[in-house]
């Protein structure tokens, strides 16, 4: 298999610019992950570990994907340089950020709503289940799609209540955060999301991890459960998808690799209005206000070269807007974001230790499609979330203890 596998190495340039792109990458990995203070949760160390693997998976694994051409390699330079480079820069900034608890009035409030609108999302969506027989996993699927309450501002305020008590977790109380978790992998299994186990995983290892709760072998352990996790959502939702018609995916190539072909696909400076992908916020603004311009879909067009797919990297907007100039601007702008979020995390701050810890996702994900420019409603919700217990503790609005 690996020798019959996609033309690659019968292709010595494209083999020689794979490895030296992954050794320079590996490269950038260990100067990040010691010049971050050994956290592996580091934006640096992150984002060059997603692609050490990806890009080694894609050597190493048989496949039917067109070989990288340098578009991608060419791109993912720039991307992973500077992203790297500006991340290190920011979070080596020796100015303190404020030490602030969050509210606990404000806490039990947002616990109080967690628990309270949960039932009320069970009664709308067992009926769907059990009326759609033996389909119950795809109808549970379209209706998560489907704009609803429990789509948006409920299932954030879920798990920002989840990420708050799970900082903040003891002993005494341990039931504060062991029902929101409870709430929020049940919204990820009957929503059949897998981004949900993943977001849950990954957030939760994020801040256990910055609190020393857990070490090194315990993230390798929740990988695999979250690994686990995702084969079994997969298996369900494909079983019903596909089974008429007696197709099946295979899993890893599907979700790590193919993003990274489908980008080759694409035309620079394509889109049909200026900026249309990397600014969709304001086209979906600007419509809402009555211009005729409708903001593009954020689900992308589906293309089968030859696995059929719609991801195309966190590099997609900016490069199908703006070119390699797109990739450049974005990397060094997302780069001071998430560096400047995990300065926070090493000075041991509250408040920026859960932030990041939901931006650890985006971090990830960049090797699948771009979740920050598409879903910046949703980050902007979410921080102001997670900023009212804190500015409410900061202000000392309640004469109580900020915490137990």
């Amino acid at each position: 298999n690996f020798r019959n596998n996609i033309n690659l190495w019968h292709r010595p340039k494209l083999q020689k610019m794979i490895v030296i792109l992954l050794l320079y990458i590996v490269i950038l990995l260990i100067v990040g992950y010691y010049l971050s203070k050994r956290n592996v949760f580091a934006p640096s160390v992150l984002s060059c570990a997603i692609w050490v693997i990806c890009l080694t998976l894609f050597c190493i694994l048989p496949h039917r994907l067109p070989p990288l051409s340098w578009q991608f390699l060419g791109s993912l330079s720039i991307w992973i340089t500077l992203l790297w480079l500006l991340s290190l820069f920011v979070q080596s900034f020796k100015h303190s950020v404020p030490r602030v608890e969050a509210s606990k009035p404000i806490r039990d409030i947002f616990l109080t709503i967690t628990i309270v609108t949960f039932p009320l999302y069970l009664m709308q969506v067992i009926p769907i289940a059990t009326s759609a027989g033996s389909h119950w996993a795809w109808a549970l699927r379209q209706y998560a799609l489907d704009e609803n309450t429990f789509s948006g501002f409920i299932v954030l305020l879920w798990k920002t209540t989840y990420l708050i008590e799970l900082y903040y977790a003891r002993k005494t109380t341990l039931w504060r955060t062991t029902l929101p978790a409870i709430i929020y992998l049940t919204f990820g299994f009957l929503s059949m999301a897998k981004i949900t186990f993943f977001e849950f995983a990954v957030t939760t290892l994020a801040i256990l991890y910055t609190q020393k709760r857990v070490h090194v072998k315990h993230l390798l352990a929740g990988i695999l459960l979250l690994l686990a996790a995702f084969f079994i959502v997969q298996s369900i939702r494909q079983e019903q998808a596909f089974q008429q018609k007696g197709e099946k995916m295979d899993f890893i190539v599907l979700y790590a690799l193919s993003s990274m072909s489908a980008f080759d696909t694409l035309d620079p400076y394509s889109a049909a209005h200026i900026g249309e992908n990397t600014f969709r916020i304001y086209y979906a603004i600007s419509y809402a206000c009555g211009n005729e311009t409708k903001p593009v879909d954020p689900i992308l067009p589906f293309i089968q070269k030859p696995i059929i797919t719609n991801t195309y990297t966190a590099m997609y907007p900016f490069f199908k807007d703006f070119g390699y100039i797109g990739v450049a601007i974005a990397a060094i702008l997302l780069g001071l974001i998430f560096g400047y979020l995990f300065r926070g995390v090493l000075q041991n701050s509250a408040f920026f230790i859960i932030a990041y810890a939901y931006f650890a996702n985006v971090i990830i994900l960049q090797y699948v499609a771009d979740i920050f420019m598409t879903n910046l409603a949703g980050h902007i919700k979410f921080i102001l979330l997670l900023s009212i217990p804190f500015i409410v503790g900061h202000l000392k609005i309640f004469n109580t203890q900020t915490y137990e």
